[in-house]
């Protein structure tokens, strides 16, 4: 099946698998300079109740970078797959099924969703740290 032009749908999904590994690498990104933060915000403050919070982050960010790398081990996974495909595909005029390009189209907007609550909440936390201790 091809959608507008030539672009056949297939083509489609190994473009948008790309956008997908993109935008996985710029949240892994992302954590990894929020974990830089935490670690200057925790520097600078040692009461309990302020070492549990950035304690909860750090757990956060190191369980959102593992959702975030098993997503993308899956998304490298079905982009291989498509490459090797794709030629016979187009040939016989067919198309791969949809299911698994819809299933990981969810686990991305999900963890995308879950990575901005995460950042925001941290910067919220950051924010409130640093007052406290200016």
């Amino acid at each position: 099946m091809k959608l507008n032009g030539n672009l056949h749908i297939d083509e489609y999904f190994l473009q948008e698998t790309s956008g997908w590994l993109r935008e996985l690498d710029f949240f892994l990104s992302e954590l990894a300079f929020l974990k830089t933060r935490l670690a200057h915000i925790v520097d600078s403050g040692n009461d309990k109740d302020f070492v549990a919070k950035a304690e909860k982050f750090q757990n956060d960010f190191i369980n959102h970078d593992e959702k975030i790398k098993s997503i993308k081990a899956e998304v490298l996974s079905h982009e291989n797959r498509l490459q090797k495909i794709l030629p016979e595909v187009k040939k016989n005029n067919k198309n791969v099924s949809s299911e698994q390009q819809t299933g990981i189209r969810k686990k991305v907007a999900s963890v995308e969703l879950e990575f901005i609550s995460l950042k925001n909440s941290f910067n919220s936390y950051a924010l409130n740290s640093l007052s406290g201790i200016a």
